[in-house]
């Protein structure tokens, strides 16, 4: 921004840049999330077996689903941001080309 070059890209496209590395910061508060999950519901039972995982009623327990969930959540985010930074790099070369 110090140097001017800010104005060499479009303003929609700046705009489109700053969404996506928005949605990046959230994908990682998804991932902490997930992460502090493991932690205390997942790794420390491993050793327990499958009983530490599952109910008597054959269900995972509700902290492992729950685990799971916000697995499933980052990697759906992940696989979105891939597909969206695939389209922002082909308009930022566009962009730089012109």
């Amino acid at each position: 921004m110090a140097t001017d070059t800010i104005e060499l890209i479009d303003p929609e496209l700046f705009f489109e840049l700053a969404r996506f590395y928005n949605r990046a910061k959230s994908a990682g508060d998804l991932y902490q999330r997930y992460s502090t999950g493991a932690q205390s519901d997942i790794w420390p039972h491993i050793e327990e077996g499958p009983a530490a995982f599952w109910s008597a009623a054959g269900r995972l327990r509700p902290e492992v689903t729950a685990d799971v969930q916000r697995l499933r959540d980052f990697r759906d985010r992940q696989a979105e941001l891939g597909r969206e930074a695939r389209q922002l790099r082909a308009k930022l070369e566009r962009n730089c080309s012109n």
